[in-house]
């Protein structure tokens, strides 16, 4: 639990934010989710116990083994967490579970402690007390429908009677942080098993350090910020593409990733500070020439002869886009039509080949993930630099959140981590919110 935060606690949204059960959800359950609070942890108690006497219902019942008490402990905490967390957020739409034995039961590295056949039981049972609605479905459903669940009625009253907030409910660092997805298969990636190796190790326990620094940091929200901001949520995760480790691999998985720029600005603070955006410049195009051997032009990479009324987000789009083509591009990418003003895709594709011919041959031979692990190796030594001088920083994809007093030293880890990974000079750019403009 984070005792120096202060959070604007919302009214639980009774009958309004959870009259509504899709069969559909984008939420996933989280099973790092824990109580932080010891009043928190006194309501999973209180849930455990009623859950053992709805078992026993006044009979002689075998006393549970010390991994199956175990696995029910952790089961139960992590579904009053999700259900809790999702009350406090006032977020209308439920948390999707799997009720899959075969997933439940399938060895993995990435099946989470506590996962087991047992936990559609406990689902089960804390619908019939109260604590959760859930909604189900049958077994190998199609139309992408997904069993789900939401808070229940008692939960919510014992959230308002116990006054239990965000801050209540933390995240433990807990599963794999090293993930490995295969090649897209009608649109979707799939996690893959693999071998531990020296390589792998590496990766793993340089994540677990960048954790380890987030749990301990002094992250907030400014004074004035209403939105809620589930301050918890830092664990970060690696995540790479292909089945190879050196493609892909940029964090996901802390709070401020799914926050928009402006609430980054307004809302979040590091060490008391209002935080700044630290980022490399068209960093993909950089990459490339880095790869090709040959030096990068200056100015704007994204300036394309022939393309100047084109806005410069369509045209970094499309040339970014390039990288991950498998082929010839003869169509814009989507939504980009009436930003191009009639320049048909094959013409918009010729013109940006004209305007870089150094890297012409990496455009359409699926090189994006190869720049993608080359950015995210640097952001990853970047952020292992400013661990070692005491700093904190939150990654986004190729930018760092930072404490603006700390903007300085910031962009020199950018600049030498980059120039470690790639060889090569980055071009860093800061960006301010409008109250520090």
């Amino acid at each position: 639990m984070h005792t120096n935060i202060e959070l604007d606690q919302r009214p639980l949204p009774f009958g309004v934010a959870f009259n509504f059960q899709p069969d559909q959800s984008d939420i996933p359950f989280d099973w790092t989710r824990r109580p932080g609070s010891p009043a928190a942890q006194a309501l999973v108690l209180d849930v455990i116990d009623e859950i053992e006497r709805e078992r026993c219902n006044g009979k002689a019942a075998r006393r549970l083994q010390e991994r199956h008490l175990e696995a029910l402990a952790t089961q139960v905490s992590a579904i009053v967490s999700n259900a809790a967390l999702q009350a406090l957020r006032g977020t209308v739409e439920p948390i999707y579970v799997t009720r899959s034995k075969a997933k439940l039961s399938r060895p993995s590295r990435y099946r989470p402690k506590g996962m087991t056949e047992a936990f559609p039981q406990r689902l089960d049972i804390m619908a019939k007390l109260g604590w959760i609605q859930q909604h189900t479905v049958a077994p190998r459903s199609r139309c992408g429908l997904s069993s789900t669940i939401k808070p229940g009625p008692r939960l919510l009253d014992a959230l308002h009677a116990a006054e239990l907030g965000l801050e209540d409910f933390t995240s433990v660092d807990a599963g794999e942080v090293i993930l490995l997805k295969s090649k897209k298969q009608r649109g979707k990636r799939t996690l893959m098993e693999y071998t531990e190796t020296a390589q792998t190790r590496t990766l793993r326990s340089e994540v677990q350090r960048i954790n380890q620094a987030l749990e301990e940091a002094d992250l907030g929200v400014r004074d004035g910020g209403s939105l809620p901001v589930d301050l918890s949520k830092r664990r970060l995760v690696r995540s790479f593409l292909d089945g190879d480790f050196a493609l892909g691999g940029r964090f996901g998985g802390g709070y401020w990733t799914s926050m928009s720029k402006n609430d980054r600005f307004d809302v979040l603070s590091i060490d008391g500070e209002p935080v700044v955006e630290v980022d490399y410049g068209q960093l993909h195009p950089r990459i490339a020439y880095e790869m090709a051997g040959i030096p990068a032009p200056s100015g704007d990479l994204y300036e394309i002869a022939g393309l100047e009324a084109v806005p410069r987000s369509a045209r970094k789009l499309l040339l970014n886009t390039l990288f991950w083509d498998d082929g010839d591009r003869i169509r814009l990418p989507r939504g980009t039509r009436k930003d191009f003003q009639g320049i048909v895709g094959t013409d918009a594709v010729s013109r940006i080949k004209e305007q870089h011919p150094g890297i012409a041959h990496l455009f359409g031979s699926g090189a994006g993930g190869r720049i993608m692990g080359l950015e995210s190796a640097a952001m990853t030594q970047a952020l292992l630099r400013l661990i070692d001088q005491g700093i904190t920083a939150l990654p986004i994809h190729d930018a760092l959140l930072a404490p603006i007093s700390k903007t300085t030293q910031v962009k020199q880890a950018m600049i030498d981590a980059y120039r470690d990974v790639t060889g090569g000079v980055a071009q860093v750019e800061v960006k301010y919110g409008q109250h520090l403009q």
